[in-house]
């Protein structure tokens, strides 16, 4: 008799913190940016865009890594730096 209650109270601690687990907790609202364009960069291999930060001319500078363009590709990555305008237009890349 005694092996049942723990076995019950067992299954009711695992039932409570299931109940607590899945219960909505409330966040604060987030604002969603406005997107002021969308732009795809690469090749047709794996690349990837790690950082994007915005140039002292408004336009942004990317950095990555390619499979699709460099020495040695599509077995290895390259460091993938792209420059663009505010536009998103490619200026250069490297």
């Amino acid at each position: 008799m005694k092996q049942y209650k723990k076995q019950f109270l067992i299954g009711v601690i695992i039932l409570v913190l299931l109940i607590i687990s899945c219960r909505n907790p409330t966040f604060p609202s987030i604002e969603v940016p406005n997107i002021i364009w969308t732009k795809i960069y690469g090749g047709r291999e794996k690349d990837i865009g790690y950082s994007v930060q915005e140039t002292t001319d408004g336009g942004y500078i990317i950095a990555g890594s390619t499979y699709s363009f460099g020495e040695g590709t599509p077995s290895y990555s390259n460091v993938y730096l792209i420059k663009t305008d505010e536009n998103g237009d490619t200026q250069q890349k490297v």
